[in-house]
């Protein structure tokens, strides 16, 4: 499995996140080993130096050939210390065959790579030729391309184009195949008088490439970018039909037949006149780069090469294509992006490559400032920012992403641009307080807050505890204001809510572990009831929103499904008798919410979703099942507990309609925001942590069986399918009734869990206009593409 290959061969960066592989890439741990052993094998010389002999290089020549098609035995293949010292052999040999003469043009694109360019600029500047160079095209304009633009400049004046497959700046597509193509349409032998030099650096390893179909002249690759190696060689394809009139640009005895031959140093093959041999091998080996092997690097690139075989061009290409088309999405979620940046069309990107073109130079550079700082690592290439990920890249990274490049782009864009009449910024931010902004919830509704604001500009702080180590604080939290508040303190929590006087407040602090409150209750209440909290909202910000995140848990799990709207939004159907600590805290908070003008109390059951950049309790639920299932690992689950699972995006959903109908409040309005103070937060579909881990091995397509204990789980795996998952169901919860309890009754009994507590949201959904996701629909979207 790709995920599998990826976890053995990358660390993950975080908080580090990188999309840069366009520049260097993300180096595999297998590669690395490789380096390190080799490196090692110099301390002691006199053992040899096995890994750069001529059949290990001749392995490379083949595995590089075989990547592109070039040929079955790798004689194609030349090697350089650098593509610019490839292009400047071959325009060395075009200069001296009379290849090209004056007057004749060169094609070239806009803002081309400088050192791909070089040695075109030499010739032209030695023979008088001219380059003709294709301007960037204007993405706004349909059927725009590269393509057709190079097309329509080729006439009989031209003589070389020195293309590449993806432009470096922003990854956007050549057809070569197409154009070779059309030269033929210069005659029959119009193929063979103009020359087709391809740097395939931003393309090979990335994308399926064909020499056979492209038909080139040559290929320069350089292996520090998609081949995943480090830097300091160009693999280069020549096309036969210059094997034996190209020459190399550097005089050595590599390139000399018999050179690889231990006598050719023991007897030195010096003639009379002071001369060595002059044949050169056959192929392309002839042209290759003077200098011996490197002993380190050649097992370094041979290794990357095994690995890009091993999982295969289409599948990396397919993975990176999907990553890239997702994350120009989430992009185009930016109000009125197209006067900041341009995309070009997908059917005109590579794929592998992202590239925001930004109108403004200045503002590019700053964002791009803002995201290194942060830790988001891109480049700036030819006025785009240019975002290369890799295997290794997740979900969470497009999401960090996002959230702080919005909220960069709003901190940085001109005075110009605030007068768009789409633009809001004169009207007075409204001020919203997250508590717990550390925590898995607060993650995603910060990200949605940041990045799509609604029709009032938004300043949003984000209260962490004092504790918290500021180097755990989630990278895109520093693009909101961080406050500390100690929510046990009242002290604390008046002087952040007079200091800010927040105008919404999402309460999502809280001591959330069940075993911890059970240990100290009076803590608990402390923290998940805090009237203090409350006391300083009213006090200070009487007309604030305050939505709380309260659980499921205020239900003791007797009689399913749980309803709690009434016709007058306020009395329960269902009354509450939380079973344990957790639950009563939990329900004590929701009465002191009650007390104010705009308060909603939102039962949350269980969350799951995609994983965010920081968690500090561990896994959730649903990415330990996932890491779980991937190593097929035999784990014991709960049959008898159900929960109405919840996606976290539909929480945020809701949160932010409550918010939308809030700002939409007059300041004459006597009602309050809904006529339901509380609101049900479950999935439509109930299930156990078992029925879960079920649903979620149909949806990655893997055989799940359960057994009745652990020691007839631990049987079954061994004589099962090793794709099989095994898991077994854990004993029945304890059946002791510790509802109407009070705590301090409760906590001298076992901790109790409620059985069954699926709630039936309907009353939300028709309150908010709203469909909760189907869980079917969630758990794909849920685990990490790796």
């Amino acid at each position: 499995m790709l995920s599998n290959v990826i976890r053995e061969e990358w660390k993950s960066p975080f908080p580090v996140v990188y999309f840069d592989n366009a520049g260097r890439s993300h180096q595999p741990l297998s590669v690395e080993k490789v380096g390190l052993e080799s490196l090692s094998l110099k301390t002691n010389p006199w053992e040899g130096l096995p890994g750069s002999d001529d059949e290990d290089v001749q392995e490379l020549r083949y595995l590089y050939s075989s990547l592109i098609n070039g040929g079955s035995d790798g004689s194609n293949i030349a090697l350089f210390p650098s593509t610019a010292f490839a292009m400047s052999m071959i325009a060395e040999n075009v200069v001296r065959l009379n290849l090209i003469k004056r007057g004749e043009s060169i094609i070239i694109l806009d803002k081309e790579m400088g050192s791909v360019v070089y040695p075109w600029q030499h010739v032209c500047e030695r023979l008088g030729c001219v380059m003709k160079v294709i301007p960037t095209p204007d993405w706004t304009v349909a059927g725009a391309s590269w393509t057709s633009s190079i097309i329509n400049a080729i006439d009989d004046s031209v003589a070389i184009l020195s293309l590449p497959n993806v432009h470096w700046c922003d990854g956007t597509l050549i057809d070569l195949e197409v154009i070779s193509d059309e030269l033929k349409r210069f005659g029959e032998d119009g193929r063979q008088n103009k020359l087709l030099i391809v740097d395939g650096t931003q393309s090979i390893g990335a994308i399926p490439f064909d020499v056979q179909k492209i038909k080139a002249d040559a290929v320069a690759c350089s292996v520090h970018k998609w081949l995943l190696s480090p830097y300091g060689t160009s693999l280069v394809y020549v096309n036969p039909r210059h094997h034996n009139t190209w020459l190399p640009l550097d005089q050595h005895e590599r390139a000399r037949a018999g050179s690889q031959f231990s006598v050719w140093d023991e007897e030195i093959f010096m003639d009379a006149r002071g001369y060595f041999p002059s044949e050169f091998f056959g192929g392309a080996r002839r042209l290759d780069a003077g200098g011996r092997a490197n002993p380190i690097f050649v097992p370094m690139l041979r290794s990357a090469l095994k690995l890009i075989h091993s999982i295969t061009v289409p599948a990396i290409y397919e993975h990176l294509t999907s990553f890239c088309d997702a994350l120009q999405l989430k992009l185009s979620q930016l109000p009125a992006y197209h006067d900041i940046f341009a995309i070009a069309p997908k059917e005109q990107r590579g794929g592998h490559i992202l590239g925001l073109r930004f109108h403004d130079l200045e503002l590019l550079r700053k964002v791009h400032k803002t995201l290194k700082e942060h830790g988001i690592h891109t480049s700036v290439r030819g006025h785009c920012l240019r975002i290369s990920p890799y295997l290794s890249n997740t979900i969470q990274d497009a999401n960090l992403f996002q959230a702080l490049f919005f909220q960069s782009i709003q901190l940085h864009r001109r005075d110009a641009t605030d007068h768009d009449s789409n633009n809001t910024c004169c009207t007075k931010p409204l001020r919203v307080l997250i508590t717990g902004a550390c925590g898995w919830l607060a993650q995603f509704m910060t990200r949605s807050l940041l990045t799509n604001p609604g029709d009032r500009p938004l300043e949003v702080f984000g209260a962490y505890r004092p504790s918290s180590p500021t180097t755990k604080v989630p990278v895109w939290l520093l693009q909101a204001y961080r406050v500390e508040m100690d929510l046990s303190s009242p002290a604390s929590v008046d002087a952040v809510i007079t200091s800010i006087q927040p105008d919404i407040i999402l309460h999502f602090a809280a001591l959330s572990s069940p075993v911890a409150c059970h240990k100290d209750p009076a803590f608990a209440r402390l923290v998940n009831a805090p009237s203090h909290l409350v006391d300083a909202v009213q006090r200070h910000v009487p007309n604030a929103l305050f939505v709380f995140a309260s659980t499921d848990m205020v239900y003791d799990g007797e009689s399913p499904p749980y309803t709690v709207s009434a016709a007058d939004g306020k009395s329960l159907l269902h009354p509450t008798q939380a079973v344990n600590v957790y639950g009563a805290t939990k329900r004590a908070m929701e009465e002191l919410v009650s007390q104010l003008r705009y308060g909603i109390s939102l039962r949350l059951s269980n969350m799951i979703g995609a994983p965010f950049v920081y968690q500090a309790g561990g896994e959730k639920f649903l990415q330990f099942l996932s890491s779980q299932l991937q190593r097929r690992s035999v784990i014991g689950l709960k049959r008898d507990e159900v929960r109405s699972f919840v996606y976290v995006e539909d929480v945020v959903r809701v949160v932010s309609l409550l918010i939308e109908r809030y700002v939409r409040l007059t300041p004459e309005a006597t009602e309050g925001l809904l006529r339901e103070t509380v609101l049900n937060m479950g999935g439509p579909q109930p299930l156990s942590r078992l029925e879960l881990a079920e649903l979620f091995s149909r949806t990655q397509h893997v055989p799940l069986s359960v057994a009745d204990d652990e020691e007839a789980a631990q049987q079954m795996k061994a004589s099962s399918s090793t794709d099989t998952w095994v898991v077994h169901v854990l004993p029945s919860a304890s059946p002791i009734d510790t509802r109407g309890l009070d705590w301090s009754t409760m906590v001298t009994l076992p901790l109790r869990s409620p059985r069954n507590i699926a709630m039936d949201s309907s009353a939300t959904e028709a309150a908010l206009g709203f469909t909760f996701t189907k869980l079917e629909d969630v758990l794909p979207l849920s685990s990490v593409p790796r």
